[in-house]
């Protein structure tokens, strides 16, 4: 499988800093769940976190807002118009406005 070259940044996979967030264990699970498929070198989008999600189908959605109001995570769409994520490094996060 070929991916486009869209520059993404790439940082370590897991901080466990997230633990010391209060984010809800949803968002907690959804941030594992995305480094994880990373460091299985794969791009983590909507399909494959989707079908790789094991919790209740409609927790995923408010999990992935929840990292993104804190900057725990980032996206951008690809050239497949499929919005990708990734994990920001901890000095990035910051508590929602």
């Amino acid at each position: 499988m070929t991916f486009s070259t869209t520059p993404e940044p790439q940082y370590p996979a897991m901080d466990t800093q997230i633990f010391n967030l209060g984010l809800s264990v949803e968002a907690t699970s959804a941030y594992i769940l995305l480094c994880s498929l990373i460091g299985d070198g794969k791009r983590p989008d909507w399909p494959l976190l989707r079908s790789t999600w094991v919790g209740p189908p409609a927790g995923l959605t408010p999990a992935i807002q929840e990292l993104l109001a804190y900057k725990v995570i980032d996206s951008l769409a690809g050239p497949d118009e499929e919005e990708r994520f990734w994990p920001n490094p901890a000095s990035l996060w910051r508590l929602p406005a």
